[in-house]
């Protein structure tokens, strides 16, 4: 399946895929792996927690988060690890065939905790649930975030929560 990008000032392309191709939009012949280094559609990383601990991401970067279920625990984006500018988000972009990217978990920790992030933008069909908290801000300064066409469903408690008034989010 081939796939336009959308994003016209892209600096870096990362992949994260599950282990099966079922659905797969970003990597249709290939399956994660954290021996992979991410960078092409053919070598994807298993884990979007992993390829955060391998890269720091800049303004312009897109993820391409495709088509599977992850059940890696919590993932961190912090400010240290993905850092947008304002009108150059850095993107994690799900799945747009109809096809689903699900974050999973027991209930316990959150999805995402976005901990001074800036500029980051979640979007297309991801679903994160069972968790104490589908997306979690601490008490941090994180500005200028936007969700769209996610799915926060099952959570224990909050589907996001943002702790203290430096935090804002668009939806």
């Amino acid at each position: 399946s081939a796939f336009s990008n959308p994003d016209r000032a892209v600096t870096n392309v990362y992949y994260v895929d599950d282990e099966s191709d079922a659905g797969d939009l970003y990597t249709p012949c290939a399956v994660g792996n954290e021996a992979n280094d991410g960078l092409t559609r053919f070598t994807p990383k298993r884990s979007l927690t992993n390829l955060l601990r391998a890269y720091d991401l800049n303004a312009g970067d897109v993820v391409y988060i495709d088509a599977g279920t992850y059940t890696n625990g919590t993932t961190r984006i912090t400010n240290q690890d993905a850092d947008g500018r304002p009108g150059t988000n850095i993107t994690f972009q799900g799945p747009t065939n109809g096809s689903v990217a699900i974050f999973s978990n027991a209930g316990l920790n959150s999805g995402f905790i976005l901990s001074n992030a800036r500029n980051v933008r979640m979007r297309g069909s991801i679903t994160i649930r069972g968790y104490t908290n589908g997306i979690k801000f601490p008490i941090s300064v994180s500005t200028s975030n936007e969700f769209r066409g996610l799915t926060l469903i099952s959570n224990v408690i909050n589907g996001i929560f943002m702790n203290g008034t430096a935090n804002d989010a668009n939806r």
